[in-house]
């Protein structure tokens, strides 16, 4: 997730080479008070016809994936992706938890969040073969820190749900505490 092609008016960004998942560094959003707190990019995203299923309008299939870390478990109660090709016309994604042995538990630490493009919620009619609008929604119970690192969009459909995007390590799994833990996909 290159810095320069995210903005915020609701977190103060830096970056942060204390934690990252990918690479030497992630994004780390500073907020305070509660609510809904946004992470945008208009960079180009290009065509994710492929991915999603469809050239314009309600995808058929398609995953994303995005890592979260999290200094307490409870710093976000909700995570929606906004993707599409304006701010007219995209498609709303609820993004849970990947599941893990342990229940689909947030953790303090890295948390890999995931969304099916096929139940996005429409607005307008996205054109998927120009993609440069996006959209990372947290919903915060109070005042913290979170560090987001390495948006994916992959194939997955609703016979294959599990073919998520891998997160740029090339695996999928989060850690939690001094434990990794490896989910299955």
């Amino acid at each position: 997730m290159p810095f320069a092609d995210w903005s915020s008016s609701d977190f103060a960004l830096t970056h942060s080479s204390d934690q990252a998942r990918v690479g030497t560094k992630s994004i780390k959003c500073v907020y305070s008070g509660t609510g809904i707190k946004t992470l945008s990019s208009t960079q180009s995203f290009g065509d994710l016809s492929t991915e999603t299923g469809a050239a314009s309008g309600t995808p058929t299939k398609g995953g994303l994936g995005c890592w979260v870390y999290l200094e307490t478990a409870s710093d976000i109660s909700a995570f929606t992706t906004d993707l599409g090709s304006g701010g007219s016309d995209y498609g709303t994604v609820t993004m849970t938890l990947y599941g893990s042995t342990t229940g689909n538990v947030q953790r303090v630490g890295w948390n890999y969040f995931v969304g099916k493009m096929e139940e996005a919620s429409i607005t307008g009619t996205p054109d998927w073969t120009a993609v440069d609008y996006c959209n990372l929604n947290f919903t915060v119970a109070s005042g913290t820190t979170i560090y987001v690192d390495y948006l994916t969009i992959s194939q997955s459909n609703a016979a294959d749900p599990n073919r998520i995007g891998l997160n740029g390590l090339g695996s999928r799994y989060m850690t939690t505490g001094d434990v990794a833990v490896t989910l299955t996909g």
